[in-house]
């Protein structure tokens, strides 16, 4: 077989680990092998550290899901706060401007917290040492 030209060898449609393949290396203008396996090994080693990342991930977003879905958020100590609030604005209000235009001071003061509640909620929120930062009631970063 040594007058076959490689293009006249007849082909196979299934590698064995131990079946030898021919490389023309041009850069060095050599003819050289290898096997089967050793050409397939490091494709097989980054498929099995892409499947242990996708795993790992797989179980840190489960584990996530599992602690978001049994997070409770408390809105009415929120609302509370804030009708306390909007009511000593309003005292301090009377206070500042008398009784004369009262109204349209109370009127701007109920505007700027009506959309600090319709906005959603700002801020971070820990869950068992993972950090939710929401921004308008969006999710923008979990740390």
């Amino acid at each position: 077989m040594a007058d076959t030209k490689v293009s006249d060898l007849p082909a196979i449609t299934t590698l064995n680990n131990n079946d030898i393949l021919y490389i023309g290396d041009v850069s060095a203008s050599t003819s050289n092998k290898i096997t089967y396996a050793n050409l397939r090994a490091p494709i097989d080693n980054s498929i099995a550290a892409i499947d242990a990342t996708v795993d790992s991930l797989s179980t840190d977003v489960a584990n996530l899901s599992s602690e978001w879905e049994t997070y409770t958020f408390d809105i009415a100590a929120y609302v509370t706060n804030t009708t306390i609030l909007s009511s000593n604005v309003t005292d301090l209000s009377a206070d500042i401007y008398g009784v004369e235009g009262i109204n349209e001071q109370i009127e701007d003061i109920f505007e700027v917290i009506e959309n600090t509640v319709n906005i959603g909620f700002n801020g971070p929120v820990t869950i068992s040492g993972t950090t939710l930062t929401f921004l308008s009631g969006v999710l923008i970063t979990v740390t």
